[in-house]
């Protein structure tokens, strides 16, 4: 567009994303140039804001404006618009680019939605492993004595339990994705004794390393206190141990 506020240049892709094909129409029959107010009339009714003000303001006062997943019909664009400016800081005139995002919104919702789905649907098995992983580790546990065989068996159990909590891990991973993406990430923080947490993950992945012949030793670990969400605290713990057991020697 420019400053004389009638002449407006346009490719084709712009009269296929806002609908134009009849605008054109008519302005052939009458033999009239389609204006910059012609195209302003046209796409109003389909917007919730004054697309005619933001180029005012862009072509006067050289402020660039940017919108993101704005609703035009049954489509989802998005808009950017710049001054052109010459020598001098003269504007003669506003680019506006304009972007059909449609179809990659589509694809968007369509993988919240599995995940949410595939998240909800893998977390019932999962819990039901893991408690027949701990109960079976409990039963060896409380026993002494015992045998090559039954240490293989408890070692093979306890690789269970590690992958099972990876995949728990990797779950809620996915289902905190989408909940970002949807804006529903739940974020409780308090006052949290990290030595404790920290402490009853190195408890947890301690026979683990055990079984490759290498030790997790919890130090000498100061009452620090940090204000964090306790329930998302330990998720990064066990993220960070498995990669280091993988590397461990042994």
């Amino acid at each position: 567009t420019f400053n004389d506020r009638e002449q407006a240049s346009y490719n084709p892709a712009l009269v296929n994303i806002l609908g134009l094909r009849d605008l054109l129409s008519e302005s052939k029959q009458t033999g009239t140039e389609v204006t910059l107010a012609k195209i302003i009339d046209k796409v109003s009714a389909n917007l919730d804001f004054d697309i005619k003000k933001k180029i005012d303001i862009c072509q006067n006062e050289g402020k660039i404006f940017e919108l993101n997943e704005v609703q035009y019909g049954n489509k989802t664009l998005t808009m950017f618009g710049a001054p052109v400016i010459l020598s001098l800081d003269k504007i003669i005139g506003t680019v506006i680019l304009v972007e059909d995002i449609t179809e990659s919104k589509i694809i968007e919702r369509s993988k919240d939605e599995f995940f949410s789905i595939a998240g909800h649907e893998l977390r019932t098995p999962l819990t039901s492993m893991k408690l027949k992983t701990q109960m079976a580790l409990r039963a060896y546990k409380n026993r002494t004595g015992l045998g090559p065989q039954e240490l293989k068996t408890r070692g093979f159990i306890q690789e269970v339990e590690l992958q099972v909590n990876r995949l728990v891990v990797l779950v809620e991973d996915m289902m905190d994705l989408t909940r970002i993406s949807q804006g529903k990430l739940s974020i409780a923080p308090e006052r949290v004794h990290l030595c404790g947490i920290v402490r009853a993950t190195v408890e947890r992945m301690a026979p683990h390393f055990s079984e490759k012949g290498t030790s997790l030793v919890l130090g000498e670990c100061a009452d620090a206190v940090i204000f964090a969400d306790p329930l998302r605290t330990e998720p990064v713990l066990l993220n960070l141990l498995p990669t280091a057991l993988r590397y461990a020697p042994g």
